[in-house]
């Protein structure tokens, strides 16, 4: 018995390491790309000074997440469907893409419509791990605000799908990064949510200054330490899509766009609590919920 778990934990260590490593081509592959988009662009400053690493935020602090059991994940879907019985809505076969969001040229750079299913809707209501689509719906939210704030021109947006190593070639995703990055206007930087495997991050490019910034909200998740730069920790695996949406709010919604004071390791460290993501969270369903009224 012992040799066979001694067996078991030996393969498991195997496919972690085939796992890590995948990933960290994967990345070194995106910072290739950026390398030949962005002038004298080195990868290896990345993380001289990283931003020191925030404890994982003790449970009994956590206030209850209102969206994690089913009665709640009822209520957010029914926000998003307008369902006039939310405890049945169990019952009920309804899938938000007969209605689908639309994203805007300026927002992304090509306009079509969202599709969002059921499933997603479900995900994100249960608090675990989200997909694409729905970190661009909330990106979508933003573009309004940038556009209400007039900062579209200091603030720009990709496409979580468009640069998804899941989902894209890398010829793809080069040509992608390529259209983008020429169109930056002045010190305009770029919000770029990016899943290189099982995790998302949100990497931040700045092309004026040829710098990339690499923020990850789990500490010692498969990037080297000359090139990470930790921020809020999150305490399990599932919410590094929630992490990712707040980030980006924070940093537009500060008037100077000074995240890297924000996110300085000199300074005291931000803790995101449930109610931080919630806010978020709340945000994403309001906006979705709006957007598919207003397709009907």
């Amino acid at each position: 018995m012992e040799a066979v778990r001694g067996e078991t934990k030996k393969m498991d260590a195997r496919a972690k390491e085939s796992v890590m490593e995948a990933v960290r081509a994967e990345k070194e592959i995106l910072f290739k790309q950026f390398s030949q988009l962005i002038p004298n662009f080195d990868p290896n400053l990345l993380g001289k000074t990283p931003i020191t690493p925030i404890p994982p935020i003790p449970q009994e602090q956590s206030p209850k997440n209102p969206m994690s059991d089913k009665a709640s994940y009822s209520n957010v879907r029914a926000l998003v469907l307008e369902e006039d019985n939310p405890t049945n809505d169990a019952d009920a076969d309804v899938d938000a893409t007969e209605n689908p969001p639309h994203m805007l040229e300026e927002v992304f750079g090509t306009d079509h419509d969202t599709w969002l299913s059921s499933e997603n809707i479900l995900q994100f209501a249960s608090m675990v791990e989200i997909r694409s689509t729905v970190i661009a719906l909330y990106m979508r939210y933003l573009f309004d605000y940038l556009k209400k704030a007039n900062m579209v021109n200091l603030v720009g947006l990709m496409d979580p799908g468009q640069v998804n190593s899941q989902s894209r070639t890398l010829s793809h995703r080069s040509k992608y990064l390529l259209d983008c990055l020429k169109n930056a206007d002045g010190d305009q930087f770029y919000l770029v949510p990016y899943n290189p495997g099982g995790h998302w991050v949100l990497i931040i490019v700045r092309p004026a200054k040829e710098t990339v910034y690499y923020m990850d909200s789990l500490p010692n998740r498969y990037v080297d330490e000359d090139m990470r730069n930790i921020v809020n920790t999150q305490p399990t695996n599932v919410e590094c899509g929630y992490y990712v949406m707040r980030f980006m709010r924070d940093i537009i919604h500060d008037a100077g766009l000074a995240f890297e004071k924000k996110f300085d390791k000199k300074k005291e460290p931000v803790v995101y609590t449930q109610e931080y993501i919630d806010e978020v969270r709340l945000e994403w369903a309001e906006f979705v919920n709006k957007q598919l009224q207003n397709n009907k």
